[in-house]
């Protein structure tokens, strides 16, 4: 269900949030911008539903014919890759409250975005056009010192800064220069979207409060790398911290008192630092959460898509198999070995004691209608085979050829309350089912159908009366 996918998204963007934490502290060991592994935090963030579509599933049951009514080997081994390709994570089920909460969330988030986006806009339209320090600004009321706009971007100086004296003056724009020669002001501006599309992710914001939280600590360092005197630099952070800045969709020079107080430890020196050996560990820790996180995102939120069919089939003909599933993505075995679709033709008729069919069925992301891949495994077992191997009827799980422990096993399936029962081409109850005997049968099959986390049992039975008829 989308419970299950959340949950799996949150732990997963945990994973993911810790590995960045990680390598920030490596960059900062080295001297590097700390901000880009924040950035490429969010974008994996958003990319693991993806790429784990790329993991490959591992079969929870191997393919033998030890385990053709096993039921929980028939539940999970539709998660076979098809071709080598991943199919689709039923997790996803009906959209349900949760997805409706969501998509109204998201429609608010846009809204929030775009409402901020427009007060900006229209904000602007009243600062007028100054020169500060040499530099072409945009004079405010009371908003800024900030770096803002993407297309046009801009520094907005609050106008109490006009009256300050030039060192001062020049220092604030300095300051606003570097983000936007950065390109800072797009990196904040569009890290938000990532809370839009999940804006239940906890763990997501607090990535975004960290990224803005590296961008300044960056840019700090470009400033301080320019010549500035941290303890002049820390008392202009101070002086503007109380000021505010023009919201969200800008990058200004105040931060809040938190974020502060962060600041002015970097500048002045006593943060926490790394030796070489703290370094290493952290690099591969950091590498280490990041590819656990691959593992436990789930996949892209599809619609619910079908993943696999198994059957097992009594008493059938090769040219019913062949009928059936005989297509040019049906590969055929028998006893275990690869065959053509002339040995199979070639079986007589009592020549088939057993038959698994695994059917493997990808759909196209963003349209669960159109099928990408598709496959079919029908592995015959033959009579010989089947002696020679006494294990395999060992197993209860196991269905011979004369039907009486098949009716045993699919008795025990009457407790399903998405049984359907069909007898002679006929839909049926379980009351019918519980009537007959092995002896009335000629030809059984069970399919179970797993779609999204609902897995549906069919019971075809054929009848000796109905096949004389």
């Amino acid at each position: 269900m989308i419970a299950v996918w959340m949950l799996r998204m949150l732990v997963a963007t945990t994973l993911i949030g810790l590995g960045a934490s990680l390598i920030a502290r490596v960059l900062r060991a080295f001297g590097l911008p700390q901000r880009w592994a924040w950035v490429a935090g969010l974008c994996a963030v958003m990319a693991a539903p993806f790429v784990a579509l790329m993991v490959p599933a591992v079969p929870a049951v191997a393919g033998t014919a030890a385990g053709l009514l096993d039921l929980e080997a028939l539940q999970f081994s539709g998660d076979t890759v098809a071709g080598g390709v991943p199919m689709l994570d039923p997790a996803v089920g009906p959209v349900g409250l949760l997805g409706i909460a969501w998509l109204a969330a998201a429609v608010l988030g846009a809204v929030v975005y775009g409402a901020g986006w427009w007060r900006l806009r229209s904000a602007r339209r009243g600062w007028r056009p100054s020169r500060v320090a040499g530099a072409s600004v945009l004079v405010s009321p009371g908003a800024g010192p900030a770096a803002v706009g993407i297309l046009q971007p801009a520094i907005v100086v609050p106008e109490w800064l006009l009256s300050e004296e030039e060192p001062v003056q020049r220092l604030v724009v300095l300051h606003e220069s570097q983000h936007l020669a950065a390109g800072d002001h797009v990196v904040l501006a569009v890290a938000p979207l990532a809370l839009v599309m999940m804006p239940w992710n906890v763990t997501l914001w607090w990535m975004v409060r960290r990224l803005r939280l590296a961008v300044e600590l960056d840019c700090d360092s470009r400033v301080l790398a320019s010549g500035v005197e941290p303890s002049v630099y820390g008392s202009l952070l101070l002086d503007v911290a109380g000021r505010g800045g023009v919201g969200a969709l800008s990058i200004a020079l105040a931060s809040p008192r938190s974020s502060l107080e962060q600041r002015i430890e970097a500048l002045a020196g006593v943060l926490p630092g790394a030796g070489q050996a703290r370094t290493l560990v952290f690099a591969v820790a950091a590498l280490f959460c990041i590819a656990l996180a691959c593992g436990v995102a789930p996949t892209a939120p599809l619609d619910r898509t079908e993943v696999g069919e198994h059957s097992v089939a009594l008493d059938v003909t090769a040219a019913e198999l062949i009928g059936r599933f005989g297509s040019p993505a049906t590969s055929w075995m028998i006893d275990g070995q690869a065959a053509s679709v002339a040995a199979v033709r070639a079986l007589p008729r009592n020549g088939i004691a057993l038959v698994r069919i695994e059917e493997n069925v990808t759909r196209r992301i963003g349209n669960a209608s159109e099928s990408t891949g598709s496959r079919s495994v029908v592995n015959v077992v033959t009579p010989a085979h089947l002696a020679a191997n006494p294990a395999l009827l060992e197993s209860p799980s196991v269905v011979p050829g004369e039907g009486g422990s098949a009716l045993d096993e699919v008795r025990k399936l009457l407790d399903d309350p998405d049984l359907h029962v069909v007898i002679d081409g006929r839909e049926s109850d379980r009351t019918a089912l519980r009537s007959l005997e092995g002896a009335d049968i000629v030809k059984l099959e069970i399919v179970r159908r797993r779609t999204g986390d609902n897995v549906v049992s069919n019971v075809h039975i054929e009848t000796v009366a109905a096949r004389s008829n």
